[in-house]
């Protein structure tokens, strides 16, 4: 998996992605209803210590928020934080609340 990212990053500064496989789940969901039968998938990228940040980016049909995932190779902590900042400067999302 990490030649794979190795060979991503001979390309590309950052990936970008979902934060999550699923959407945000409901205050009064529980987790087996998130998870079902305990298996909890970890980010490839925090089992390959590469830096990642989440940020806003939307909200669902259903009103649940949504997060856009910013990866970096080994290192690129400020690269991916200034991608997240651009990505601020130039949206809104960051600013709005779901209705509840």
């Amino acid at each position: 998996m990490l030649r794979d990212f190795d060979e991503l990053f001979s390309r590309f500064d950052i990936i970008l992605g979902s934060s999550t496989l699923k959407c945000a789940p409901s205050v009064d969901a529980t987790m087996d209803s998130i998870f079902p039968g305990g298996n909890v998938i970890e980010a490839a990228e925090n089992l390959m210590g590469l830096p990642g940040v989440s940020i806003p980016c939307g909200f669902s049909k259903q009103n649940l928020p949504i997060g856009l995932k910013i990866i970096g190779r080994p290192f690129a902590e400020a690269d991916i934080l200034e991608a997240a900042h651009l990505y601020q400067s130039l949206t809104e999302w960051h600013k709005k609340y779901p209705k509840l």
